[in-house]
């Protein structure tokens, strides 16, 4: 039989653990809430940097670029530069809030209110970037109940299924064009190491 004190340090030590889980949880939605404030920021970012190329466009421009593309370029170095993140994750990020803001807003809705995480949103729109636009409210719709539910991983899976379903094109048209961006990639890795990553046909 336990000690009385045996006991009672148990009980003790199962509260603070459920009052930690409980913080745990609260902060949930609060921490969604700042990555929609986040991404809310950033997407204003690009709207201004937009906005101020095309009210002023540099006419002695002499560079290859377009005055749009600098535009992007100087937005995304000074937005990397604050966030500390490497340029090419910032300009995805950027993407990812121009989309969420305005292309996907019950997702991003549900984001504001901690319904989903950062990681469920990123989900989706990954599987949303490759289809048209007026394919686009469907398959939120159809994924977004899933997000809520679902973790990270599964919600991709399903997301990969739904968006399959969802896509206008036939299976054999979005093929033959995925196939043409077939490619081998070699990225470092530590200890000497490094992965091989080939994107092929599957069949």
């Amino acid at each position: 039989m336990p000690e009385p004190w045996a006991e009672h340090e148990a009980r003790r030590v199962g509260e603070y653990t459920d009052q930690l889980l409980t913080r745990l949880e609260e902060n949930r939605p609060k921490a969604a809430a700042i990555e929609a404030q986040q991404l809310t920021i950033l997407d204003a970012l690009r709207r201004h940097s937009e906005q101020s190329e095309a009210l002023h466009p540099d006419q002695a421009t002499t560079h290859r670029w377009s005055d749009s593309a600098v535009a992007r370029r100087t937005l995304v170095t000074e937005v990397a530069a604050s966030l500390r993140l490497p340029e090419r994750t910032t300009d995805r990020l950027i993407e990812e809030a121009r989309m969420l803001v305005h292309l996907l807003p019950g997702t991003f809705a549900a984001l504001q209110t901690g319904e989903i995480s950062r990681r469920h949103a990123t989900v989706l729109v990954d599987h949303a970037r490759s289809l048209p636009a007026e394919a686009l409210p469907a398959f939120e719709t159809a994924a977004l109940p899933y997000a809520r539910t679902l973790t990270p991983t599964k919600f991709d899976r399903k997301a990969r299924i739904l968006r399959e379903r969802t896509h206008p094109d036939s299976i054999h048209a979005r093929t033959v064009q995925a196939t043409e961006n077939r490619c081998v990639t070699l990225d470092s890795a530590c200890d000497t190491m490094a992965y091989l990553v080939a994107y092929l046909p599957a069949e």
